[in-house]
């Protein structure tokens, strides 16, 4: 199972693992070997689970004899073995939390009171994030097991695993699980911001009353608060207000601002973005045209539109509304710069755009932010609409003027597809293949 002459494991038998741990102890003493005597291992380090063995394995890896696809490979090994150790430490701190005595193995049946005071001191934190961790902790441990488990086989890490429990905590305890259950096997494809979109979604199909009831609460707070800076500068900051004019106000100033970056204009693009609003709430900015507003996007179901169910809608860039945001941003379009796009309840897809703007976009423009509400590059959630339309094979090498030939790009994706080494191709009308520069693939969009 031990190979002398390269010093890496090549093959492993059941019951071997103490005699290997102790030889690969041995051989990470021993001056390192040429990098290809790791390949054979390297090549199903992405199918070990972690554990002891994988970290044997890894303590015995020097990055810097790695090509840059094994560093990749590397990585996530390291990744995972995190994940393990901090299910670890969570199952962990839900013993300390019911210890009910230093030297026995006495448990109370009830969290300590005073639980977090000895997490904080041991690890150096903070009641507010002892607190928190606990809080994980007994959620993972008690009502949301497959997140337990899912963090122990590396699947998911710490932060997604923070989110699915804390954005499904207003749930009873049955749907959250059942919201968790519905998506656990994608979770370590997703962003923490891709998670809490598609959780938000969830959430509001598995209780859509609670949902209207909670953001009927939360509007009904919305306020405006000032806070000062540390640097003696201050922030302004609108909450818990209304999706949909929040990102309408947003797209109009980005247009606002936009339109005075011109060559003499020594202000960046966020300076301007933040001098543009307090103009504009001060009552000073006069350089747009008169009724000019922001855009939204809207999705949703055509039986969401014909109130014939609550299916969930959702904002381009924001993510999941819950049904009568969805009908209400659709029905006010006369109103403002609105584009809606209505979905194929049974496949997802887009059916029809309607845009209403003073300047009509294409139908091919419309129908390829239909198609990818943002960026097209694995975990960005720019929306379509700020992002360019990138020919995916270039104009300039006969590459088609169609929507099956394009994707939003946001700048810097942009720039990293053509100039960054990055390529990619659609695998159905939503989905796209992407390749790394160091050889790795990763997909966006909905399946083929």
């Amino acid at each position: 199972m031990f190979d002398q002459k390269t010093g890496w494991l090549v093959a492993h038998l059941p019951g071997e693992v103490e005699d290997y741990l102790y030889e690969l102890t041995l051989a990470a003493a021993a001056d390192p070997e040429p990098a290809e005597a790791c390949q054979p291992i390297l090549e199903c380090l992405d199918e070990m689970t972690p554990g002891p063995f994988l970290a044997a394995i890894l303590s015995s890896v020097d990055p810097t004899r790695l090509t840059g696809a094994d560093a990749v490979t590397v990585m996530r090994a390291f990744h995972r073995m995190g994940s393990y150790c901090q299910a670890g430490e969570y199952e962990t701190m839900f013993e300390v939390a019911h210890a009910a005595d230093p030297d026995t193995l006495d448990r109370y049946r009830a969290v300590n009171d005073y639980a977090p005071e000895e997490i904080g001191a041991a690890l150096s934190y903070t009641r507010r994030r002892a607190d928190s961790e606990l809080g994980v902790a007994l959620d993972i441990t008690i009502r949301l097991p497959r997140v337990r488990a899912g963090l122990a086989s590396g699947d998911i890490d710490g932060p997604k695993a923070r989110v699915l429990t804390m954005d499904t905590a207003h749930l009873e305890p049955a749907n959250a699980r059942e919201v968790v259950d519905r998506i656990i096997d994608e979770v370590s494809d997703l962003t923490t911001g891709h998670l809490r979109a598609r959780l938000r979604r969830l959430c509001i199909e598995a209780d859509p009353e609670d949902a209207k009831s909670r953001y009927e609460l939360s509007v009904s707070e919305r306020k405006v608060v000032a806070e000062e800076n540390p640097e003696g500068t201050a922030a302004l900051i609108i909450s818990q207000c209304s999706p949909e004019d929040v990102y309408a106000a947003r797209d109009h100033i980005n247009t606002l601002a936009r339109r005075l970056k011109t060559e003499d204009e020594p202000r960046t693009i966020d300076q301007l973005r933040a001098d543009v609003a307090l103009d504009l709430l001060v009552g000073r900015f006069h350089n747009g045209p008169e009724g000019s507003g922001g855009s939204v996007v809207v999705h949703a179901d055509l039986t969401t539109l014909a109130r014939l169910d609550d299916t969930p809608g959702e904002l381009g860039g924001y993510g999941p509304v819950i049904a009568e945001v969805a009908r209400k941003v659709a029905a006010n379009q006369a109103q403002g710069a609105w584009t809606a796009v209505v979905i194929d309840p049974e496949t997802g897809e887009p059916l029809h755009t309607v845009s209403i703007r003073r300047r009509p976009t294409v139908a091919q423009t419309r129908m390829i932010r239909a198609l990818h509400p943002t960026c097209g590059f694995p975990g960005c959630r720019m929306p379509a609409i700020n992002c360019d339309l990138d020919h995916r094979i270039d104009h300039a090498r006969g590459g088609p003027t169609t929507v099956t030939n394009h994707a939003p790009l946001c700048r810097r994706h942009h720039m990293a597809k053509h100039h960054g080494g990055w390529r990619y191709r659609k695998t159905s009308r939503t989905g796209i293949k992407w390749v790394s520069p160091l050889g790795h693939t990763y997909r966006t969009g909905r399946p083929p």
